[in-house]
């Protein structure tokens, strides 16, 4: 405790008794006894488990596999694991005495943890790799020099420098010299779950699979493979999937295409954890202090690591057709598809009482009371009921033979779009929501309850209310309806808004909520069933959760412009307005070019129908068209033009809106400011 209590005072002289007992570590070097609130293990444990914020307890595997088939935990890695640990403890417990901790010293929360832990781990697989040897010196002997190979090295991802590759292919490679090769193989296609689960390599994270990135496969399709790679990079998601997504990129291009400088800056967040804490653990970490100092997005954009990706900007006419068509499944086709479907659960129920019969056996006993008002709203919609029990096949075959279970799917996605739009919250924050997460509100209406996670640095979240429409209730109101009767609350009380199925048990289960994945092939299904309109290449915009955010951040923002900034960050349950700024103009970090006024000029510029020009920006147009030497800008990618009409928003250029006194439709018109 001397030793840290020294260093804290020398770094942040402020520092009071109540945080000094706050961190209440004993010795720096009698790291059995060290302890905290969230810390579920022991410290000389292999496995640590981290407690989270839900419950849902975060492991971390000590034992991880080296490259070169060592193991972290191995007796020759005791003092590099040693001190790994510390860091990754102190990480938790310790930032609130870091000198850069600002005003408002906080602990880091836990999934930041974890990604401290396997940025570190990284550097030691990448440090063996490179003929190294840790185990013997620990991090000290990483060097400016080699940092600067490391970020050569990591252009095409993580796996490709830390001996995921190297571990994979000495796997397959022995497999296949002992013929037992087709154990890895599923289809003839690594079988890459199954792979990953006996190395041991895992992203750790809840509803978070490792996944191989495309140079892996791409490298080992040519070593242990008979089937060729797919044309496009589509396939996360698309399992039954009835049309191209409009993401899907050419496979050849995309192992071309080299890693975002966020994603470097994800693999490298442990260089300023070695650097902050190398005063403190002076012999571990000797010599490391500069590695505070690094600029990681400089070195990226040196080393031609291509710039930060954002959440794409949902078309308009898009996204008002999602939310059309979900509303009129909430409102116009929910409440009725919910009593077939608890008609139908109490007769399969009844039948499968006392027996051990397969259920899609009884599934088609069922009779299907299906009320004709709802037959007719169906037929409306192109759709028909003709059986329950759900179908597996592709989603296209779904729509047209559409079960009570398939469309109680459907009804879950309406209702996700609606929720997650108008309470404007990250995917995991709506799967987080329980069967209590509205209310009504003081002022007339309802309000939505969920805990503020990005704002909240800790673990401990506080619940608080944001306003949503009715639909959004009437959607929770048919969530809950649908709740089967033979699911049980799991050990903590916990009864997820989203359920893993909705399906009838011979046996009560205990609630499981729905997984991230599960509810991206809803949403999928979603779209094939009410056929949302695709593009001129014939290709779907796949719904993905952060758009609709995105997409109620830009048309709240656009509105009433910086007058609705602060409730829009109240919306978001951002801590700053500088953070919404950030979301609604672009996500990269510092960049305040205005990247809506961009998208939506370049957008009416290229528009083929006439009743979408608007008066006031022939001006812009023309200097458009002589910048390009062009007589028309429909010739134009529209990539370059959103570039060009940055620069000139830059240069003063400004859209400002105006309101349509009886539609209520924002147009934007060119203003110049002198």
């Amino acid at each position: 405790m001397e030793i840290i209590s020294k260093t804290l005072n020398k770094l942040s002289p402020v520092i009071d008794e109540a945080l000094l007992k706050e961190f209440s570590l004993p010795d720096n070097n009698e790291t059995e006894f060290w302890k905290a609130d969230w810390f579920l293990s022991k410290f000389n444990d292999n496995i640590w488990i981290i407690k989270r914020y839900n419950n849902k307890n975060l492991p971390i595997y000590w034992n991880a596999l080296l490259p070169n088939g060592d193991h972290l935990t191995d007796k020759a890695y005791i003092s590099l694991l040693h001190t790994f640990k510390k860091l990754i403890f102190l990480v938790r417990q310790g930032y609130a005495f870091l000198s850069d901790a600002g005003a408002n010293p906080e602990t880091t929360r836990a999934q930041q943890q974890y990604a401290i832990f396997t940025s570190l781990l990284l550097i030691i697989r990448w440090m063996i790799l490179r003929g190294d040897n840790p185990a013997l010196t620990g991090f000290r002997s990483f060097t400016r020099g080699d940092l600067e190979q490391l970020v050569k090295d990591a252009k095409f991802g993580r796996q490709n420098i830390d001996g995921t590759y190297e571990m994979i292919e000495a796997l397959l490679t022995k497999a296949k010299s002992e013929g037992n090769l087709e154990t890895y193989l599923l289809k003839k296609k690594i079988n890459y779950s199954k792979v990953f689960k006996e190395l041991e390599l895992t992203s750790g994270l809840i509803d978070n699979p490792l996944i191989p990135s495309l140079r892996l496969q791409a490298a080992l399709n040519k070593q242990f493979e008979d089937v060729p790679l797919p044309e496009y990079v589509d396939y996360k998601y698309s399992n039954g999937r009835e049309l191209q997504s409009s993401r899907a990129q050419k496979f050849d291009e995309a192992i071309n295409s080299t890693i975002s400088l966020s994603s470097l800056s994800g693999m490298l967040i442990g260089l300023s954890v070695l650097g902050r804490f190398a005063s403190i653990l002076k012999y571990e970490l000797l010599g490391l202090e500069w590695c505070a100092e690094v600029n990681i997005k400089d070195l990226g954009l040196t080393n031609g690591y291509k710039p930060n990706g954002r959440t794409p900007t949902i078309p308009v006419l898009t996204a008002m057709e999602y939310l059309d068509k979900s509303i009129a499944w909430i409102v116009d086709l929910g409440p009725e598809i919910v009593k077939v479907k608890q008609d139908c659960d109490t007769q399969l129920k009844s039948m499968m009482k006392d027996t051990s019969a397969d259920k899609d056996h009884y599934s088609k006993k069922v009779i299907l009371n299906i009320p004709d008002s709802l037959q007719s709203k169906l037929r409306r919609h192109g759709l028909e009921i003709k059986r329950y029990n759900k179908h597996q096949k592709n989603n296209a075959f779904i729509r047209e033979n559409m079960t009570i279970e398939n469309a109680t799917e459907c009804l879950i996605a309406a209702a996700f779009i609606v929720i997650n739009t108008f309470a404007c919250k990250r995917i995991s924050e709506v799967l987080d929501l329980n069967q209590n997460c509205s209310r009504p509100a003081l002022d007339g209406g309802w309000e939505i309850i969920f805990g503020l996670r990005k704002a909240s640095p800790t673990e401990s979240l506080s619940l608080i209310g944001r306003p949503i429409p009715d639909v959004s209730e009437m959607a929770i109101d048919l969530l809950i309806d649908l709740f089967p009767l033979d699911v049980i609350p799991n050990d903590d009380n916990f009864t997820p808004l989203f359920l893993s199925n909705y399906n009838v048990n011979r046996k009560p289960v205990k609630v499981r909520k729905r997984s991230i994945h599960s509810m991206y092939r809803c949403l999928e299904l979603f779209s094939d069933v009410i056929e949302v309109t695709p593009d001129k290449e014939n290709k779907r915009w796949y719904l993905r959760s952060h758009e609709l955010r995105r997409f109620f951040a830009i048309t709240y923002f656009w509105h009433d412009r910086f007058a609705g900034l602060p409730a829009l960050s109240w919306f978001m349950g951002h801590s700053d307005t500088e953070e919404t700024m950030r979301y609604v103009l672009e996500i990269i970090v510092g960049d305040e070019m205005p990247e809506e006024e961009a998208r939506f000029a370049a957008s009416i510029m290229q528009a083929e129908d006439v009743n979408l020009r608007i008066d006031g920006m022939e001006i812009l147009e023309s200097d458009a068209k002589k910048y390009f030497d062009v007589d028309t800008l429909k010739l134009i990618d529209e990539k370059s033009l959103e570039a060009y009409l940055k620069l000139r928003f830059e240069e003063g250029y400004r859209i400002v809106k105006h309101g349509h006194e009886l539609a209520k439709i924002i147009f934007l018109e060119e203003h110049y400011d002198n």
